[in-house]
């Protein structure tokens, strides 16, 4: 399986992890942190005068979000429907609650003015208001964490061979592996 091999990859810079989640630029990326939505997963060590790195976890949390605003989520809404979903899972609000919810996005369905979380066949929750739903349908994002996957193994795979570590051969890569780019602009 793809996802085994992305244990013992090195962090990603910023530039990278921006490609690899599907954003045209890592401004995105700060973008999320500094409106807590995203918290990266070693955030806590002092970067002062150093890249910010991002591990493959933060990679496939930032692919569920990028997915979100790519169906019309906006940066708040998806911030909301965390909180919600993390009340609905009774999860505190930290890390290991943003891969819940990154695994759990595919189950999501983005409406103009809601996310709405597909517990079970016959349980639609609402995260940006409160009550159930009565209708069904589904929106799948599980073919681009794939498409991610593949694109951060070869990479890695590529570095460890000695090749450049740049953005052409990241974009060589994410090519090679269908890997496309958002549209969705910065904040």
């Amino acid at each position: 399986m793809v996802l085994s091999n992305t244990q013992n990859m090195d962090c990603f810079k910023a530039s990278e992890a921006a490609r690899l989640a599907g954003f045209s630029s890592p401004l995105m990326l700060n973008y999320l942190e500094r409106s807590e939505v995203f918290e990266r997963e070693n955030v806590r060590q002092k970067h002062h005068g150093k890249a910010r790195a991002y591990t493959y976890r933060d990679i496939v949390i930032l692919r569920a979000i990028n997915r979100l605003l790519e169906l019309g989520a906006r940066p708040k809404r998806i911030q909301q429907a965390l909180k919600k979903f993390n009340e609905i899972q009774g999860l505190p609000s930290d890390s290991n609650s943003l891969m819940k919810f990154a695994k759990a996005s595919s189950f999501f369905v983005v409406t103009q003015e809601d996310v709405i979380y597909c517990r079970s066949e016959k349980e639609l929750i609402s995260l940006s208001k409160s009550g159930q739903l009565a209708f069904s349908f589904m929106v799948s994002g599980g073919s681009s964490f794939h498409e991610m996957a593949k694109t951060a193994v070869k990479y890695s795979t590529l570095l460890a061979q000695g090749r450049p570590r740049n953005m052409a051969t990241l974009n060589r890569c994410a090519t090679e592996c269908g890997l496309g780019v958002s549209s969705y602009a910065s904040g």
